[in-house]
Protein backbone atom coordinates (compact mmCIF):
# COMPACT_ATOMS: atom_id res chain seq x y z
CA UNK A 1 0.00 0.00 0.00
CA UNK A 2 1.15 3.78 -0.52
CA UNK A 3 -0.15 6.93 0.60
CA UNK A 4 -2.58 7.41 -2.36
CA UNK A 5 -4.22 3.97 -1.05
CA UNK A 6 -4.93 6.28 2.19
CA UNK A 7 -9.00 6.63 3.07
CA UNK A 8 -10.11 4.70 -0.10
CA UNK A 9 -10.20 1.17 -1.61
CA UNK A 10 -8.36 -1.58 -3.56
CA UNK A 11 -10.43 -2.96 -5.58
CA UNK A 12 -9.36 -6.56 -6.67
CA UNK A 13 -11.11 -7.98 -9.75
CA UNK A 14 -9.18 -10.97 -11.10
CA UNK A 15 -8.89 -14.67 -10.75
CA UNK A 16 -5.76 -14.53 -10.27
CA UNK A 17 -4.30 -14.73 -5.77
CA UNK A 18 -2.49 -11.65 -4.99
CA UNK A 19 -0.64 -10.78 -1.68
CA UNK A 20 -0.97 -6.48 -0.58
CA UNK A 21 1.60 -6.26 1.96
CA UNK A 22 1.33 -3.35 4.75
CA UNK A 23 4.79 -1.79 5.32
CA UNK A 24 6.32 -1.31 8.25
CA UNK A 25 6.11 2.61 9.78
CA UNK A 26 9.31 2.86 9.20
CA UNK A 27 8.59 3.13 5.44
CA UNK A 28 5.66 4.59 5.27
CA UNK A 29 4.21 6.32 8.58
CA UNK A 30 0.70 6.63 7.57
CA UNK A 31 -1.51 8.68 10.16
CA UNK A 32 -3.29 6.76 13.00
CA UNK A 33 -6.74 6.77 11.75
CA UNK A 34 -5.93 5.52 8.24
CA UNK A 35 -8.52 3.10 6.58
CA UNK A 36 -8.42 1.24 3.39
CA UNK A 37 -10.84 -0.67 2.11
CA UNK A 38 -10.04 -4.05 0.51
CA UNK A 39 -12.54 -5.21 -2.19
CA UNK A 40 -12.33 -8.80 -3.88
CA UNK A 41 -14.85 -8.61 -6.58
CA UNK A 42 -13.89 -11.61 -8.23
CA UNK A 43 -15.38 -15.78 -8.32
CA UNK A 44 -11.40 -16.74 -7.95
CA UNK A 45 -8.38 -15.37 -6.61
CA UNK A 46 -7.97 -15.11 -2.61
CA UNK A 47 -5.89 -11.81 -0.86
CA UNK A 48 -3.24 -12.28 1.18
CA UNK A 49 -2.95 -9.57 3.11
CA UNK A 50 0.51 -9.43 4.65
CA UNK A 51 2.40 -7.15 7.02
CA UNK A 52 6.11 -6.63 7.24
CA UNK A 53 7.49 -5.35 11.06
CA UNK A 54 4.41 -4.61 12.33
CA UNK A 55 1.17 -5.78 13.69
CA UNK A 56 -1.90 -6.57 12.26
CA UNK A 57 -4.83 -7.29 14.51
CA UNK A 58 -7.88 -8.81 14.49
CA UNK A 59 -10.62 -6.70 14.82
CA UNK A 60 -13.62 -9.35 15.59
CA UNK A 61 -12.90 -10.49 18.92
CA UNK A 62 -10.83 -12.98 18.66
CA UNK A 63 -7.11 -12.88 19.35
CA UNK A 64 -4.24 -13.15 16.79
CA UNK A 65 -2.39 -11.01 15.01
CA UNK A 66 -0.35 -11.74 11.36
CA UNK A 67 -1.81 -12.04 7.62
CA UNK A 68 -5.15 -12.81 6.55
CA UNK A 69 -6.89 -13.77 3.69
CA UNK A 70 -9.55 -12.06 1.69
CA UNK A 71 -12.22 -14.69 0.15
CA UNK A 72 -13.78 -13.94 -3.28
CA UNK A 73 -16.48 -11.81 -3.07
CA UNK A 74 -15.43 -10.36 0.11
CA UNK A 75 -14.25 -6.61 2.20
CA UNK A 76 -12.09 -6.24 4.87
CA UNK A 77 -11.04 -2.46 5.95
CA UNK A 78 -7.96 -2.22 7.83
CA UNK A 79 -7.54 0.42 10.29
CA UNK A 80 -4.11 2.13 11.82
CA UNK A 81 -4.98 2.25 15.57
CA UNK A 82 -1.63 3.22 16.74
CA UNK A 83 2.30 3.74 15.15
CA UNK A 84 2.99 0.22 14.22
CA UNK A 85 -0.13 -1.83 14.63
CA UNK A 86 -3.13 -2.24 12.32
CA UNK A 87 -6.83 -3.64 12.97
CA UNK A 88 -8.92 -5.76 10.35
CA UNK A 89 -12.69 -5.98 10.45
CA UNK A 90 -14.98 -7.12 7.62
CA UNK A 91 -14.80 -10.71 6.38
CA UNK A 92 -11.43 -12.33 6.44
CA UNK A 93 -10.20 -15.63 7.71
Amino acid sequence: FTFSDAGGHVFHDEVTARVYTIPANASVAFPIGTAITIINNTSGGAITLSITTDTLRRGDGTAGTGSRTIGADRVATIIKTKSTEWMITGSFT
